[in-house]
């Protein structure tokens, strides 16, 4: 597949918080790099069991008329019983300058687990191309 439509906020999977809660477990991603696509951004997850809290950078380096940095985050989301796999991109750097476009944290309103994040080029609504993408981390 070579472009994907992510939504910027995965319809009412997730709430604005204003600072990290205090879940007792945490993994940041440190910056995820792709010199080819002149991208760079990093993602930090708070959890406990399925609670789960995401923040995330984005910094576009270089690029063309309307590119973007976006950070994805995936993950697998239970609603109403099911467990399916979802993703969203809360920082979107679309000025290549010196800085980088920090998201607010945000709560997971269901059941969440296996949150992964990766840096791409794609434009100011999420989209991304996923060909032009850095590797998943966690």
């Amino acid at each position: 597949m070579a472009a994907t439509a992510i939504p910027a906020h995965a319809s009412d999977q997730w709430h604005q918080i204003p600072n990290r809660t205090g879940l007792p477990y945490h993994q940041s991603t440190g910056y995820m790099y792709d010199s080819g696509n002149q991208v760079e951004g990093w993602g930090r997850v708070d959890w406990s069991g399925t609670k789960v809290e995401v923040h995330a950078g984005a910094k576009l380096l270089a690029g063309s008329q309307g590119e973007c940095a976006v950070t994805v985050i995936d993950y697998d989301v239970q609603i109403n019983g099911t467990w399916k796999n979802d993703s969203r991109s809360p920082a979107i750097d679309c000025s290549p300058n010196e800085s980088q476009v920090i998201s607010p944290y945000y709560s997971s309103n269901y059941p969440v687990k296996n949150v992964t994040f990766r840096t791409c080029i794609g434009d100011a609504t999420g989209w991304v191309n996923t060909r032009l993408c850095s590797a998943w981390s966690w």
